[in-house]
This record gives C-alpha cells, structure tokens and sequence, in this order.
C-alpha cells in the first residue's frame, strides 16, 4: 500500500511531539521496513530541513534528510496531476465510505 507522509508526521518523529509521537513512528516504521510505500510531496522537504535545522545542527537536520530521501519517494505532481487530486477529493473518491461533504468552490 502506498501512503503521502504529511510533514507533521515527520516532525513528530524527528522531535518527539506528544501526543502524535507514538502513532506517526508506527507510521515512518511501516515505510522505513517496506511495509508501507511511502510518499513526501516534494514542496516538505525545504520546509523539514529548515524546522529541524531550527532545532538541531546543521548534521543532524542533514541525516534527517538522508533518512527521508532513503525511505520515502518524492512525490511530485504537475498541473494536471493537481486538477485530478482535487477534482477526487471534490468528488469525494478517495474516501467513498465518508459521508459526502457539501463543498463549494469559488
């Protein structure tokens, strides 16, 4: 199965934020193992640098991202890519046992 890795989930890890701690280190096990496929959207991976350069050396933040591009794949996608994704999520797709959410967009 493959999985997108939000950033915070991340972070949790790498700074040890309760109360997430717990749930997302199963999560970035999963895919460290290859139990999960795991995906970071390429727009996190300045941010993650620089919130955990913020709170550790510049080599700890470098093995963090060493860590990152070694167990996850980079995810990125083009216009189209982005008009697929949200028209899905509009149309509530990815999720089909959630109740229907009432969106508009403007």
């Amino acid at each position: 199965m493959t999985v997108t890795v939000d950033i915070n989930v991340l972070l949790d890890v790498f700074q040890k934020r309760e109360p997430y701690y717990e749930a997302s280190a199963q999560v970035v096990s999963m895919v460290s193992s290859g139990k999960l496929n795991g995906v970071f959207p390429v727009h996190g991976l300045t941010t993650l640098y620089y919130l955990v350069r913020k709170h550790a050396s510049k080599p700890e933040a470098e093995v963090v991202m060493d860590r990152v591009l070694e167990h996850f794949q980079i995810g990125n996608l083009d216009s189209a890519g982005w008009r697929d994704c949200m028209s899905r999520i509009l149309r509530m797709e990815w999720w089909p046992q959630w109740p229907r959410l009432h969106l508009q967009v403007s």
